[in-house]
């Protein structure tokens, strides 16, 4: 998640500070999203990365402007 918060901040120049709060137990924070799966049963291959996807949400959702 604090990947994604960092290229949240870069995509969009702001400035914000990233609070984090270290957790204790190794729930579903330590785990990491893998399509290898879709892509072996599905033939899914995304059509953005990342910063792509998050320029587009942030662009096209009505929720985010400004």
């Amino acid at each position: 998640m604090r990947a994604v918060a960092e290229k949240v901040l870069e995509i969009t120049g702001n400035k914000a500070e990233i609070l984090y709060t270290p957790r204790n137990d190794p729930g579903v924070s330590r785990l990491c999203a893998d399509i290898s799966l879709a892509k072996e049963k599905l033939s899914f291959t995304p059509r953005y990365d990342l910063a792509e996807g998050i320029r587009l949400t942030l662009e096209q959702d009505q929720r985010f402007a400004r």
